[in-house]
């Protein structure tokens, strides 16, 4: 489910769905904006999966949460 494999392509996983997500926020942005936005792509069509590559990124460091808005690290 986070990683493709033979079964699964990448845009079935949260990896697929994070990749999607990362250039939505190339400046800071609420998550109910960014839902809104991201609703609409395939690899991110629910809201389970929105959540599960929004903690992936948060997880590996890829985004923060600053005083209500999400944005990019400075990696």
């Amino acid at each position: 489910m986070i990683l493709p494999n033979k079964h699964l392509s990448v845009n079935e996983t949260v990896l697929g769905a994070a990749s999607e997500l990362l250039p939505l926020m190339s400046r800071s942005t609420t998550m109910s904006s960014l839902w809104e936005r991201a609703q609409t792509l395939d690899a991110v069509n629910n809201l389970e999966r929105f959540v599960l590559a929004l903690d992936f990124l948060y997880v590996l460091g890829a985004i923060e949460w600053d005083e209500g808005l999400l944005r990019r690290s400075d990696l």
